[in-house]
This record gives C-alpha cells, structure tokens and sequence, in this order.
C-alpha cells in the first residue's frame, strides 16, 4: 500500500501544485517534486515513466507490485519470490526460523549433556534473530532411547521427544504464554526505568501455562520429573522465580515437524497469505493484465526481469525460480532441466557437483559437508561470466537464460547469477578492481533492464566491468 499510495503522489507532481519548499530562495514554494528550483517536477508527473526494484524482502513486496500497479513499466524483483509459506520453512535469513517457524514447533524444552553425566534442561525462547538458551533444572540418568514427555498441565496435551545419541533431545507441545508486552502490562512494570530491577515472580502459572517434564526408560520404568524451576530464570523482564510452577516461557503450536499436522498447518496459513503472495500476481504482469479501465492514465502490464543468485538460502532460489515459472518464463522442459542439475534445490551441503569436475553425485553417503565441504560447487545454468569469474562451476555448453517477448513489446526472463561457490543472496556493491565482477554485472543488468523499460535484457559479460558501449563512462577525477 506504500508503494501504490507512494506511485500516486508522484503522478500527482503537475507543475502546479506546490509544496512548502522554497528551493531558490525567492519567497514562493516551487511545485510539488521540483528540486532544483525552475518551475518543473524533476521527478514522477502524469507522463513519466516508472520501474520498480527491491531485493530480499523488498524483492518479494516487488513481486506482488509488479502484478497490482498499472503504471510499472517495468520491475524487477531481486532475490524474491513466490510462496511464502515455503520461503518461511526453507529460508535461513536471521529471523525467519526464530520469529516466524519456531513458533509453530514450541514451545521448547531442549536437553543436553554435560560432561558430569547430568542433562541440562532448557526452555528455548525466540528473541528477534536469536533462539535465548535459558537452562532450568537438570535430570540424572538419562540415555540414549529415553523418551521424554513434555505435558501441559493446563491442557492435558502431550509431546514426547527421544534422547539421542549423543544425549540430547527436543520437545515442544501447545502452550499459552503472555507475550512480553502483555507481561509489562499485567505486572506494571517499568522497564525503561534506569534502576529496574527484574521482578522475581513466584506466582508463575499467571505468566504461562503449566509445564512438567517426565522421563521414562524405553520399557517404560520411571526416570526423572522436572515440574518446577530449580534455579532463577530470567526472561521478557522478570525472574521466574526457583522453585516456583514450571511454565511456558512463550506462546507455541508445539507442532513436529516433517508431520502431516505440521503441513495442514502450513497449508492453512499459505490459504492466508493468497492475497500477499507474489505467486499469485506473476500471471498479471504481461500475460493478463489486469483491468485498470477506470484509469485512462495507464497501459496495464509490466516487464518483469526475475533476478537471483544460485544458492541463496535467505531467500531460496528455488522461490524466486517459481515466480518466474508462475509468470510464464519457463517452460516445463527448462524446470525439468533446473531440477534435474540440482539449481532448484541449491544446497552446497548435499556435495553434487565437485570441484574436480564430478557430477552430478545424486547420493554420496561418503561425502561430509563439514570436511569436504571445499570440494562441492554449484552449477552455473546460467554462465553469464563465459568462464571469467575464475571459479570453474560446472555449466553446461547452451546455457538456460530463459527470456520471453511479453505482449507489451519488451522481454521478461529470469536470470541466474552465480556470486560464490556455495552461493550467496543477492547483488551487494561490487569490487570494482576485479577483472570479473558478478556484482557489478547483476546491477548494470538490472538498470540497463529498467532503463530500457524492459526492453532490452543484455547477457554481455561487459556487464560485469561496466565496458559495455551503452553505459556511460566515469566521469573524470
């Protein structure tokens, strides 16, 4: 909505409108949108011409706009994508699995095991782009094959977790818990204070739901049960006191994962987030564009460049490969090929190609991503560099650079850039000493692109130095 609302306020700069500003000082505001002072908008107007660009969430809010503003010519979407549930699960941006996932699986209660034979338990609490480890009790004896049950006395709901190998465990279940501003609120408490203390809290069950912790041998016989803090834990401001009830620390669905009832779940919320999801306005940007005829100001339909980087996984290329599959930039035979070369799923960790040329390795039991990681490499479907960015990917001889020619007379199409070895996410400012620079191709590419209004989509490895004859050389020093 900012952004439709934002493209409004720049058709509405007419020359005559004024603003407050008084920019050459002689007593009167210029019109609304000119800056320099001579009477005319420098930017937007009725007749001006609009492109849109965002990268990693602003990608995705580009998605949807690409599709909804009838006065893009053109877009770009970078490091985007479509899906949003799928991008929520799959995405390792900082944030996203704490804020966004963690919450579905919790709350909480991990075990781990300590040197002296003791498991350490422990609620995990999501905290902005970070899971707070707060440890609470511990428990004697546990071994591997030991099933944990984690019971909300509140409910009567259950989950049990199995101890590990390696003497671990996790467990979540359904739980209430107020969330820290409620908590501020329900205590009174001033936590902007410069001489705040946290509060010990012993009345805890007025916080969050009941907790206990039970732990059997795999034949049933009874371990250890926890239903109590055994020491100060501090959270969202206060101390849950030790020895008070055993309570949730944050609110939680307690769903497992890789369960059917974890999918309904997420089949629910992508029902939810339809209207927001890029996927679902791709279709509108030059196949069927939407019907604006209420506005004689617009010519419905936008060129769109999909733009990602092989092996993202803050947002997965696979999402931003599905946008432009739902815009109509590829065809069957290409998503195949995109599959069947592993660019779609993206993942270094899996070994598929090798630096020594192998390939594709569709189960290598033997390969350890943590020490033979320095041998795997993704493919390059694209090979925009032409084999001058030094890193050898493999890449196949035709590469797939998938372009259409869109109805309003420019090209749309999705491009492939290939930034590292085990992939990274998105176009950053370039090092412009490199003799090839993967960064500075991906932004001349889309500016070029968006200059053009979508009209021309060059694959020249001038790109990359910023030599090509229609970019306009450095000013002097």
């Amino acid at each position: 909505m900012d952004w439709l609302q934002f493209t409004r306020i720049l058709r509405g700069f007419d020359g005559t409108r004024l603003g407050n500003e008084d920019h050459d000082g002689d007593g009167t505001p210029e019109p609304m949108g000119d800056f320099d002072g001579d009477g005319i908008p420098d930017i937007g107007t009725e007749d001006g011409h609009y492109s849109a660009w965002g990268i990693s969430l602003g990608g995705i809010v580009t998605g949807v706009l690409a599709g909804i503003e009838p006065k893009l010519e053109a877009a770009v979407p970078q490091s985007g994508g479509g899906g949003l549930t799928d991008i929520a699960t799959r995405s390792t941006q900082s944030g996203v699995p704490e804020m966004v996932i963690a919450g579905s699986w919790g709350p909480l209660i991990v075990g781990k095991l300590l040197e002296n034979g003791q498991t350490e338990l422990a609620a995990l609490a999501p905290h902005f782009d970070k899971m707070d480890r707060l440890p609470f009790a511990m428990i004697d004896g546990l071994q591997p094959g030991d099933r944990v049950v984690l019971t909300n006395e509140k409910t009567g709901e259950s989950n049990h977790g199995l101890v590990q190998f390696n003497g671990g465990f996790r467990v979540g279940v359904p739980a209430d818990a107020l969330i820290p501003s409620r908590i501020r609120t329900h205590l009174s408490l001033k936590t902007k204070d410069p001489d705040y203390e946290p509060p010990r809290v012993s009345k805890t069950t007025q916080l969050g739901d009941a907790l206990t912790v039970t732990a059997y041998r795999a034949d049933g016989t009874h371990v250890a049960m926890v239903s109590a803090f055994e020491n100060d834990v501090q959270w969202a401001g206060v101390v849950y006191a030790k020895d008070a009830p055993l309570v949730s620390l944050v609110n939680g669905m307690g769903r497992k994962r890789q369960t059917p009832d974890f999918r309904q779940l997420l089949t629910v919320a992508q029902t939810v987030l339809e209207p927001a999801d890029p996927v679902n306005w791709a279709r509108h940007y030059f196949n069927e564009p939407l019907d604006f005829s209420y506005d004689p100001g617009v010519e419905p339909g936008c060129n769109v460049l999909n733009l990602v980087t092989v092996g993202d996984t803050n947002v997965p290329v696979a999402a931003g490969i599905t946008l432009a599959r739902a815009a109509g930039v590829l065809t069957s035979e290409q998503m195949d090929w995109l599959v069947a070369t592993h660019v779609v799923e993206g993942n270094w960790r899996l070994g598929r190609y090798r630096t020594d040329g192998t390939g594709p390795h569709l189960m290598d039991t033997g390969f350890n991503a943590k020490t033979l990681g320095d041998l795997s490499i993704l493919y390059d479907i694209d090979n925009l560099d032409e084999g001058l960015d030094g890193m050898d990917a493999p890449s196949p001889d035709e590469p797939l650079r998938a372009t259409v020619d869109t109805k309003l007379g420019g090209k749309a199409g999705l491009r492939i850039l290939y930034m590292e070895p085990h992939g990274s996410h998105g176009v950053t400012p370039p090092d412009i000493n490199l003799p090839y620079s993967g960064h500075m191709y991906g932004i001349n590419l889309m500016s070029r692109y968006l200059l053009t209004r979508g009209t021309e989509l060059p694959d020249d490895v001038c790109l990359a130095d910023g030599s090509c004859d229609f970019i306009p050389a450095s000013p002097p020093d």
